[in-house]
């Protein structure tokens, strides 16, 4: 073994990386690994090298070898916490990363790194913590304060969030996903023309940015915009038709810009009034069809057809939903947001398939079923009428319903401990976030809770309903027993999950 020559070659590896050069780095180290096989910053490099080719698996070995070498190699724990966090191992990464600050407790950027896989497990405190101490070592890092706006976001602290966001507004970045963040923080203070100058701003940088489309098109549909909040989110689905939110808010828009006769009818479903029977409300829902102005002949024609075809006494299985929402065309077009807009006003936001119906019930075991944030009443109306459940039904606003219901805001509610709790679509703007809480922290150890909705993602983070919070919430206090897939509009993940409350 030469020293001499594996530091020269491994100097010359370092040069290319600089360079940009990294299969001629990793040719290099390689080399000097052959040379001095127990150079643990050789190894260290080539598992970096690695990982950035996106060779997760060779990359690993690369570095245990690395720390087999040298156990307080900070590089190789840091990159380890990279590829963790890559690969969505988050406990590893959170070790791995907790190593790297331990044996340098002024590397801001695996302080940052550390808080980003905090934050993607829930732990919004620990996050923020990290995170702070980034900003502190990396005081030009956009890219941490952006993660600090986030993790404030997470704890709903948005007062906290405008003097951070003013902060990189000031320092002008020219990342288009900067402006994006910052639009999204000012968007949850409801300071809208900040929001939008954001959104449009990414959208100059990269003209592209479907997010940002669907974000500008949020904002306009808050300012009453509707026409141009459509036109927003119709760019969005053009550059990439798979955002979930996206279907979800256009047919939110759609509903509210359509015909005169169209909004007339919809004025008379927010009056308080209780249906003499299932078919006046399928009654409403095919004149608001028949009224629904879309640039979409062929969807127009499926969405009467179907209202035609629906009879909202029967239960029907997921493969008759399935089949119904084909007839709107491919999944790319999302077409069926238009059936979506129409069936949400009058019934629900979710499908009511007769195999989600039939496990709530086995769920509930005969016990009464409280659901809370009714709507319409439509699911409870089934589970009462066709399957004789004891319903109680509450909601903040009373409109045109199927069934009886008090008006009630979750923070005034007092569980009942032998209930089965019943909540569906839990609104993502958290406006009511911590009476839900509050309302769920009153079950007892083993009380049952069906929820319906679209879940949290594999990381934790909402997709259309729901916020990160609540989803915390939900996996600290509750154990889950099933899922019940629905029959989903394009692009949506739709379900009915059912938990009990765990031990405190």
């Amino acid at each position: 073994m030469n020293t001499t020559e594996t530091n020269k070659m491994i100097d010359q590896a370092f040069a290319a990386v600089e360079q940009g050069k990294l299969a001629d780095a990793e040719q290099l180290f390689a080399r000097a690994c052959e040379m001095d096989g127990n150079n643990s910053e050789a190894w260290m490099m080539r598992g970096a090298i690695q990982l950035e080719y996106g060779a997760t698996e060779v990359a690993s070995d690369y570095l245990d070898r690395a720390l087999e070498l040298d156990p307080d190699n900070i590089e190789a724990h840091f990159t380890l916490c990279k590829l963790f966090l890559a690969d969505e191992r988050l406990e590893e990464a959170i070790a791995s990363g907790r190593k790297a600050v331990e044996l340098d407790r002024n590397y801001g950027e695996a302080w940052l790194t550390l808080g980003l896989t905090y934050a993607k497990t829930g732990q919004y405190q620990d996050a923020e913590q990290s995170i702070r101490i980034a900003t502190t070592l990396l005081p030009e890092s956009a890219e941490a304060k952006i993660a600090l706006v986030n993790a404030l976001r997470c704890q709903s602290r948005l007062e906290e969030v405008v003097p951070v966001c003013e902060t990189i507004r000031i320092g002008n970045p020219d990342q288009s996903y900067i402006w994006h963040s910052l639009g999204l923080a000012y968007q949850e203070l409801h300071m809208l023309q900040d929001s939008e100058q954001c959104f449009a701003k990414a959208i100059e940088l990269d003209p592209r940015y479907a997010e940002a489309y669907c974000s500008l098109g949020e904002v306009n549909a808050a300012q009453g915009n509707g026409r141009q909040a459509m036109a927003f989110y119709k760019k969005s689905r053009e550059f990439d038709p798979t955002i979930p939110r996206l279907h979800f808010k256009l047919g939110q828009v759609l509903l509210f810009n359509s015909s005169d006769e169209h909004q007339r009818l919809l004025r008379q479903l927010q009056r308080d009034h209780v249906y003499s029977d299932a078919g006046e409300a399928g009654n409403i829902a095919a004149k608001l069809a028949e009224n629904v102005q879309y640039d979409d002949p062929p969807a127009l024609a499926s969405l009467v057809q179907f209202f035609s075809d629906f009879d909202p006494e029967k239960l029907y299985p997921t493969a008759w939903w399935s089949s119904a929402l084909q007839q709107f065309g491919p999944p790319e077009l999302a077409s069926d947001t238009v059936m979506r807009s129409v069936f949400s006003a009058v019934f629900s936001w979710s499908l009511p398939c007769k195999e989600a119906l039939d496990a709530i019930v086995d769920f509930a075991a005969e016990s009464r079923i409280a659901s809370y944030g009714s709507g319409a009443g439509y699911w409870e109306y089934l589970l009462g009428s066709r399957y004789g459940v004891d319903i109680a039904c509450h909601d903040m606003e009373l409109r045109h319903r199927f069934i009886e219901m008090k008006e009630q805001r979750h923070t005034d509610t007092v569980i009942n401990p032998s209930d089965t709790v019943f909540l569906s679509w839990i609104p993502g703007e958290s406006s009511d976030g911590l009476g839900i809480e509050s309302l769920l922290d009153q079950l007892q150890t083993g009380q049952k809770l069906v929820l319906v909705g679209e879940p949290a993602d594999r990381l934790g983070q909402p997709r259309t309903c729901g916020t990160a919070r609540f989803f915390q919430f939900l996996r600290n206090n509750f154990e889950q027993h099933a899922t019940i897939p629905l029959a989903n509009y394009a692009y949506l993940e739709d379900c009915v999950e059912l938990f009990t409350r765990k031990s405190s």
